[in-house]
């Protein structure tokens, strides 16, 4: 909290208040109102004159409408700064959770649409998953199953689960037979190989002198090569969009649809989902900190989940700037947490 050393512990208590009241009502928070809800020993006057000097420094705002005041996003980011571990512990929807999760999956994709559902379920806000991006995941085994002349669907199962098909284009035409024993190939050399190392060391291979290796694996290494080299965009599953107008924040009609223009974009959902898998663990990204225009009005609580110790993706909920914050943090974490636990059991 070094760099809020301007600030004294009632300036403090009082930013706080506000925050706190403001989270609670979405209106202006006046100095009785400070005065009344909290024991802090002061004359609404003197709360009052605090809480202009926290306006001064960027804490709070005053709109002109009213003669109390709301948070900047200086000052939500003090007050997540601010939270302690009490603040932040997660009581009643543990339980629920934990039910939730007391299931089986067939597949990765069923559980990450499921999980953005649970997200906005017990948030009230939007809740958000990325899948994992395959050059992540972990090789298990591939199938290759011919279609038609020159065309070959490829079958990719990693090994928490998840399974990605995809048709490519060949140039010469391969019975089914071939195909089997291809696969067989290369599921024997890269099992249990992360996919990014894979697409470094298959052209590794393939620069190596060819007589090292017998036609099947000469081929196999090409055709395996297409489907690795290709770049598709990380699948991201969103839930509760509905949610948003419950808040008074977005009952401006020509706000809410930009909003949903920008979900309708995934392409920018996506990016900040990736910084937080740069970033690793917990990150809060509150109002124009998106850096998305029409969310400026939105902070996003994320974190990443795990299969094993290797990262796999990010979840998190989007909602006002006026979130709970003391309460979706936890709920974010401990939601990553069961995840991560189901996606090292499949």
């Amino acid at each position: 909290m070094a760099r809020y050393a301007k600030l004294d512990e009632r300036s403090m208590q009082i930013l706080r208040a506000v925050v706190n009241c403001y989270i609670a009502t979405a209106e202006p928070v006046g100095s009785r109102t400070i005065s009344r809800k909290y024991n802090f020993n002061l004359s609404p006057a003197t709360i009052r004159n605090i809480m202009a000097d926290l306006e001064e420094l960027g804490y709070l705002k005053h709109p002109h409408t009213s003669a109390g005041r709301l948070p900047t996003e200086q000052g939500y980011r003090f007050y997540v700064e601010s939270l302690t571990k009490e603040r932040l512990q997660l009581q009643q929807p543990i339980a629920g959770i934990e039910k939730c999760y007391n299931r089986r999956f067939a597949e990765i994709s069923h559980l990450l649409r499921y999980t953005s559902k649970i997200l906005s379920s017990t948030t009230h806000c939007i809740g958000v998953v990325s899948a994992p991006r395959i050059e992540d995941m972990m090789f298990k085994h591939m199938n290759f199953v011919h279609l038609r002349d020159n065309l070959v669907l490829v079958v990719f199962v990693s090994r928490s689960g998840s399974v990605q098909q995809k048709v490519i284009e060949v140039s010469e035409s391969y019975t089914q037979e071939k195909l089997d024993q291809m696969a067989r190939c290369l599921n024997e050399h890269f099992k249990d190989v992360p996919l990014f190392y894979i697409r470094t060391r298959l052209l590794d291979m393939m620069r190596q002198d060819k007589q090292l290796y017998d036609e099947l694996l000469e081929r196999a290494l090409r055709l395996s090569r297409q489907v690795f080299d290709s770049s598709e965009e990380t699948t991201v599953y969103i839930d509760g969009q509905l949610n948003i107008l419950n808040h008074p924040e977005f009952e401006d009609l020509k706000k809410m649809k930009a909003m949903f223009g920008a979900f309708e974009e995934k392409s920018q959902l996506i990016l900040i989902l990736d910084k937080c898998l740069e970033g690793g663990g917990l990150r809060v990204l509150i109002g124009s900190e998106n850096q998305i225009e029409e969310m400026k009005d939105c902070s996003f609580v994320t974190t990443t989940y795990k299969a094993g110790d290797s990262v796999m993706g990010a979840l998190g909920v989007i909602g006002p700037t006026r979130m709970e914050y003391s309460s979706v943090i936890p709920l974010v974490e401990y939601t990553a947490k069961m995840v991560s636990r189901m996606l090292s059991r499949m």
